[in-house]
């Protein structure tokens, strides 16, 4: 990738950062996703899910905000979940907001993880993932029979 659209932050003891500045393309994007075994999923609200699947898909540990729907696809031993101070709800949907202190619990457990036990929580975010996907195109592949034979 264009190291022009990355900012590189100094390295730490648990990450070392990157910080897009620029679009990237779609395999300057999939080579970071892949290089990264910890993915950020803050958003406040969400529908389906893309960006976590992204992170699950990858192997990638995910941190997420802990409200529905986002919870449903973490928990357990496949990432972490930020504990929301505040809810909003808006109809049929909900915003989720973090604290600093929710967020850097989750930080704080995942610190205490070796690195080998966060990729095992990789793997199995990955495991969950693909299992997700199988009956995603069993399900899909039944509707559309369904439909086509009436």
């Amino acid at each position: 990738y264009d190291p022009r659209n990355v900012i590189k932050l100094p390295d730490t003891k648990l990450f070392h950062h990157n910080i897009i500045v620029r679009n990237l393309s779609s395999d300057e994007m999939r080579k970071l996703q892949n290089e990264c075994g910890i993915h950020i999923c803050l958003g406040t609200s969400e529908s389906f899910g893309h960006y976590i699947h992204e992170a699950q898909a990858c192997k990638a540990v995910p941190i997420i905000m802990d409200g529905a729907p986002m919870n449903e696809f973490v928990g357990g031993d496949n990432g972490f979940l930020v504990k929301p101070v505040d809810k909003k709800t808006h109809g049929f949907y909900s915003d989720y907001i973090a604290s600093r202190d929710t967020f850097y619990d989750a930080f704080e457990l995942l610190q205490e993880m070796s690195i080998e036990d966060r990729k095992k929580v990789g793997e199995k975010s990955r495991k969950v993932y693909l299992e997700r996907r199988k009956k995603y195109e069993e399900t899909s592949q039944k509707w559309v029979m369904d439909i086509l034979n009436g």
